[in-house]
């Protein structure tokens, strides 16, 4: 038996029932082989606090999901973990991924990476960082030209995403042009946000002409 629905139902509850709310296998075996909620539940209480089930598809499993998924983009660091160890993770997953809401990505990584491994249909992406403490250097805050040049040529051939929020990134003109020139080519996206930036009048005009 290769899955946890090939027991006979009247096994199935208690079998998960059994498993620690731990998560002491790895997600990517658990994404596969179990679909109960009542599990991805006890898993999701234990781990996370406020856990807004309604805000992520009804599903605790998509909650779980998309919470861990979170914290590992957050902490990713190319010189610790191999990019291709992220990729397998992001496969894994990417059936129950719809939204992500990330508030820092030291990585600065290709977005590419998560667009093409990732079925989204919602965005929020803040280049903070957070606990710097006396670390502090302005440079570590808001999206870099990379980012935009990044984003834009994801843009233009996305076709699931619907919301993106780009606030309280640092952007100015030239780099809200960058993003805009991939928001021409781009059909699926109906809400934007780019409110808390450094936009002066040309960029005004850049997204006016959308």
């Amino acid at each position: 038996i290769k899955n946890v629905k090939d027991f006979p139902k009247r096994f199935r509850e208690k079998i998960v029932g059994l498993l620690p709310e731990e998560m002491n296998i790895p997600i990517e075996m658990a994404v596969d082989l179990i679909d109960d909620e009542n599990y991805w539940k006890r898993c999701s209480l234990h781990k996370y606090k406020n856990c807004q089930v309604v805000e992520h598809g009804s599903s605790w499993k998509q909650l779980f999901c998309e919470k861990y998924l979170k914290e590992v983009l957050e902490d990713f660091d190319p010189s610790v973990t191999d990019i291709e160890e992220l990729i397998k993770l992001l496969d894994s997953v990417r059936v129950k991924i719809r939204s992500l809401s990330l508030t820092q990505l030291p990585s600065h990584m290709d977005l590419a990476i998560i667009f093409n491994h990732l079925n989204l249909s919602s965005l929020s992406i803040t280049y903070d960082m957070r606990n710097v403490g006396m670390n502090y250097e302005r440079s570590l805050f808001g999206m870099k030209m990379a980012d935009c040049s990044s984003l834009s040529r994801c843009l233009t051939s996305l076709d699931s995403l619907t919301y993106l929020n780009l606030s309280r990134n640092l952007l100015d003109d030239e780099k809200l042009r960058m993003i805009v020139s991939g928001l021409a080519e781009n059909t699926s996206i109906t809400h934007l946000d780019v409110s808390h930036n450094k936009i002066a009048d040309r960029g005004v005009r850049a997204l006016a002409r959308l």
